[in-house]
């Protein structure tokens, strides 16, 4: 999951030759390629400092980030912090060590995980050493911002946050809830294009985009159905085709909020103007549209009947531009391949509660709780399975995930699945998602993709619950028993 953004030299040649031998050609890399030389999310030494108010509160920091970033360039941890933290004073520093390990890539939240392990860490002791709750000393580093508010109103409501207390740090076994805010920039290409069409055979919606399992058939297909009141499987979606309008890549959460509006509007002009041909063409008086098709003076027509009597059409909408948030977002709306960055950010706050084996030094998560706030979310079924996605590969950045390299060669020593441990159904706890959708409106759409934001913050809310559970507070991921053994012994 990542790691995509960018054409290889092997697409490039795989393209070339397809054209050539009017065939498809497929690239595939196989283990041991996928895992040393496809891409990976840049490791990074990060030193931060805070200076807070005599009551916690953020007043200025400071953050200099060194990113492996193997045979690539471009880590951005310092400037990520600089976007989703606290908005204070602050000096940035970002290093990209360059050398001859795996290329450092984007991998779903790109900086997101390091950045709020960074953050949360810091808040967390902060509010350890000022002996403040951690959900009070958060409302004190985001003073104004009522979408955290809201997030930190139902972790507060928890049972498991609300019988949180100091930890019994005695006993082989000890177990301790760690909470951490978490947040994504709100990325979307304004040139993105869709059109929604009907024929005698149905409706159909095009863009140029893909669906690589993140759900955008069915969010495309949603945006018609409901306009008209069908079912959705009447609908033909057609995608991933360079025929079709332009669409938005696969990368920064931008897809949703790209096609999803444009849909929802070109669906609504196709409807009145199929309204408006029902008179003009049919001859139904005082029609109006209800769902499944049109009621009018002489009855009920179904929307399949009324295309049957009418030609072809179609209607093509573009995505449009948010006002800009940066310098950044300015120069990508004169690329229509470059996503631009909106204003406002989609937020999320996740409560992991841990049990940590003392004599093992394994940590076992129990559950998960996580809130997200990103507006309104197109496809509650396919969203609460991107966030469970997301819960997932944040314990396995947080507790298991770990290339090792050989430093001479920059060979990858566990490149296969027996050794490059990801988490298994065993490794997952019991996950609860909660959406909430207001605070968006303004934005086309109403709502923020998810993709990245659900997993940014759950390592940093393992690495707090460690520290709860322990007394020990985790300064790198993965968090593995040897490290937790040598931490908790010192």
């Amino acid at each position: 999951f990542g790691g995509k953004n960018g054409l290889t030299a092997e697409t490039i040649a795989a393209v070339s030759l397809a054209s050539r031998a009017g065939r498809p050609v497929r690239v595939a890399f196989d283990r041991l390629e996928e895992i040393s030389y496809a891409a990976l999310r840049p490791g990074a030494d990060v030193h931060f400092s805070a200076l807070t108010g005599a009551d916690g509160a953020m007043e200025a920091y400071a953050i200099d980030s060194y990113s492996d970033s193997g045979i690539a360039a471009g880590a951005g941890i310092s400037r990520m912090v600089g976007l989703v933290g606290p908005d204070v004073p602050r000096q940035t520093i970002e290093n990209d060590i360059v050398n001859h390990g795996p290329p450092g890539k984007p991998f779903r939240g790109p900086d997101g995980p390091q950045s709020m392990w960074v953050l949360e860490r810091a808040a967390d002791e902060a509010a350890i050493r000022y002996g403040t709750d951690p959900v009070t000393l958060r409302r004190r580093w985001y003073p104004n911002d009522p979408i955290r508010a809201k997030l930190l109103d139902w972790a507060e409501a928890l049972p498991v946050w609300a019988g949180r207390d100091d930890g019994d740090r005695s006993g082989r076994f000890r177990r301790g809830v760690g909470l951490a805010l978490g947040a994504w920039a709100f990325l979307y290409n304004g040139d993105s294009q869709v059109t929604v069409g009907a024929t005698p055979d149905g409706f159909f919606v095009q863009t140029g985009t893909q669906d690589i399992g993140t759900g955008t058939r069915s969010i495309l297909a949603r945006a018609v159905a409901d306009t008209f009141g069908i079912a959705r499987n009447q609908v033909r979606v057609e995608i991933g085709h360079s025929a079709t309008p332009l669409g938005p890549a696969s990368a920064g959460s931008q897809v949703s909020n790209s096609v999803y509006g444009p849909a929802l509007a070109a669906a609504e002009r196709l409807r009145d103007e199929l309204l408006a041909l029902s008179s003009s063409e049919l001859g139904l008086a005082g029609a109006s549209a209800v769902p499944g098709g049109l009621q009018h003076a002489d009855g009920f027509t179904p929307w399949m009947t009324l295309l049957s009597g009418v030609s072809p059409l179609s209607m093509e909408e573009k995505r449009g531009s948010e006002p800009p948030f940066s310098l950044l977002s300015e120069i990508a709306l004169s690329d229509k391949y470059l996503p631009s960055i909106g204003r406002g950010l989609s937020k999320t706050v996740t409560v992991t509660e841990v049990e940590v084996d003392m004599r093992l030094g394994r940590i076992r998560p129990l559950g998960v709780w996580k809130a997200v706030a990103a507006g309104k979310i197109f496809a509650p079924i396919l969203a609460r399975s991107q966030a469970y996605g997301g819960i997932i590969q944040g314990l396995g950045y947080a507790l298991y995930e770990r290339r090792q390299l050989d430093l001479e060669s920059g060979f990858t020593l566990n490149a296969n699945l027996e050794d490059y441990h990801i988490p298994g159904i065993g490794n997952t706890p019991p996950m609860q998602v909660h959406f909430i959708e207001e605070g968006f409106d303004s934005i086309l759409g109403q709502g923020i993709g998810i993709g990245e934001l659900v997993t940014v913050g759950v390592a940093a809310s393992v690495g707090n619950a460690v520290r709860h559970a322990t007394g020990w507070r985790p300064l790198k991921t993965p968090m593995l028993p040897a490290d937790v053994l040598q931490g908790v012994n010192q």
